[in-house]
């Protein structure tokens, strides 16, 4: 039987502590030569944002505050910048330890030449590597998400309360450092629904329902918090600039929209505006590129500038009662034209998801910021690595990227094809399965929320597919052992 007891005793065999032993230096040795390399931190204009909130104990309107309160801990156990990375990577591999041995103990994975290979997509990985000396949330982001698989994992062959809170903590984690949690919710629901299978059908419900509920009540307190700061009653004014982006391919057929379709005063005038704008501004192509949102020149900055002017509201609360605006003003606009938002914008930003994104390192220079300085002591104006590691991989990167596409393709084919050839066991099965849907729902609710402008966006499926992967080689090479395993059980 599948359990942690079991699983601690799994762990203690000499096969198992001798492999953790070479994985544990062989870390500690790469992460060493990329702290050499790379002494100082990679930095974001976001960056910023994240450290002046840490520093002032201060949610800001543009994100929320959890990588902000990360960086607080961290930094009340060492106060130097270079501690981030060093605290992030450690995570980070412990995180994934333990995901890929509870992955080789759950599944039965026996190739050990698998489970290296396993190792080395992971720990090699320049994604995951540069994200752990990036001073963004993405990072510890994907350190949450590797645990949150590896608990889902674990609910799907036991049901443990401790690690159904350990998992639970993690989906609330999640939300408090990037929005993007909201996403995982379904796959809670699918795992908790699972892990109770020995009870009633009206526990599993109420057990499944509790993702929800967390996810309502954390996202009711987002709302009150931001409210408080800002004024504004949504969980980020971002969602409504994002939105707006999105729904901006709409912008031409909404011009012949008379002004009485839109509730508010306010509305109706951003329409009037709206209809003074060239379409040449409102393509495909601007949308998926997001510059909408950023450019000082699009007419979406321009708006918010005249509001901020005409209220005499500062500028972050100016951008946030826009972003409320935004948010009104598109939804109208996906509900009148709904062909029309999957043709121009849903389906081209799916496509974006699995086009190759260049780690561009060599436009990342460090400039000194009075809370870079308040926060971390940073004396020096700015500061330009000496390496270029990652931008030199881009091209093996680009190669690879098709590769892995290609693979993950393959197994999800096979997957469907292995459910009419063989008769596996149940709980493998579920385990393949919601490793899947996690992929396919991050995917699809990614590419509807944002476009994909950056390879961080796409970073959270890279393990749980190379995992899936994994699972589908080793029922291709050992069919007659799943089968065997699943005969075992019924007797």
């Amino acid at each position: 039987m599948k359990n942690f007891r079991n699983f601690l005793r799994y762990m203690s065999e000499k096969e198992q502590k001798w492999e953790f032993c070479v994985l544990s230096g062989i870390i500690c040795i790469l992460g060493s030569i990329f702290y050499y390399l790379y002494p100082f931190p990679f930095v974001f204009p976001d960056s910023g944002a994240y450290i002046a909130a840490a520093n002032d104990n201060i949610q800001n309107v543009y994100r929320p505050m959890g990588y902000s309160n990360y960086l607080q801990i961290l930094h009340s156990i060492n106060g130097h910048i270079s501690f981030v990375f060093i605290a992030s990577y450690a995570l980070n591999s412990i995180a994934s330890l333990f995901l890929l041995y509870s992955f080789k103990y759950l599944s039965n994975i026996r190739n050990r030449y698998l489970f290296y290979t396993l190792c080395a997509c992971v720990f090699l990985s320049p994604t995951i590597l540069f994200s752990t000396n990036f001073i963004m949330s993405d990072g510890i982001f994907n350190t949450l998400t590797i645990v949150f698989i590896a608990t889902a994992l674990w609910l799907i062959y036991t049901s443990n309360i401790w690690i159904i809170l350990l998992h639970l903590c993690c989906l609330a984690l999640l939300y408090k450092t990037r929005y993007t949690g909201m996403f995982y919710v379904p796959i809670s629901m699918i795992a908790l629904f699972i892990s109770a299978q020995r009870n009633r059908m009206i526990w599993r419900l109420a057990l499944s329902c509790v993702p929800v509920i967390l996810s309502l009540f954390l996202q009711s307190s987002a709302k009150h918090e931001y409210k408080r700061i800002s004024g504004v009653n949504m969980a980020s004014g971002f969602e409504g600039w994002q939105l707006m982006n999105n729904a901006s391919v709409l912008i031409p057929k909404a011009k012949s929209l008379p002004e009485t379709k839109f509730d508010t005063q306010l509305e109706q005038v951003y329409h009037q505006f709206l209809k003074t704008c060239p379409d040449s501004l409102f393509t495909t192509q601007k949308a998926l590129t997001t510059g909408l949102m950023w450019d000082k020149a699009s007419p979406f900055k321009k708006f918010m500038i005249y509001y901020g002017r005409t209220t005499r509201h500062k500028y972050e609360t100016a951008w946030a009662e826009t972003g409320a605006l935004y948010s009104k003003y598109a939804r109208q606009l996906i509900f009148t034209f709904p062909l029309s938002f999957l043709t121009d914008y849903a389906i081209p930003s799916f496509l974006s998801f699995f086009e190759f994104r260049k780690i561009t390192e060599d436009q990342i220079e460090f400039k000194n910021q009075r809370y870079f300085h308040q926060y971390y002591g940073i004396e020096t104006d700015s500061y330009k690595h000496k390496h270029s590691f990652f931008s030199d991989l881009n091209p093996v990167r680009h190669i690879f990227h098709y590769i892995y596409w290609f693979l993950l393709g393959g197994s999800i084919i096979y997957y469907f094809f292995t459910f009419q050839k063989y008769r596996f066991k149940e709980k493998d099965r579920q385990a393949a399965g919601i490793l899947l849907a996690f992929i396919t729902i991050y995917i699809v609710v990614s590419a509807l929320a944002s476009p994909n402008t950056t390879w961080r966006y796409a970073m959270p499926i890279y393990i749980p597919s190379v995992l899936f992967m994994a699972y589908m080689w080793n029922i291709y090479r050992h069919p007659s052992e799943i089968i065997n395993r699943e005969t075992n059980a019924q007797k």
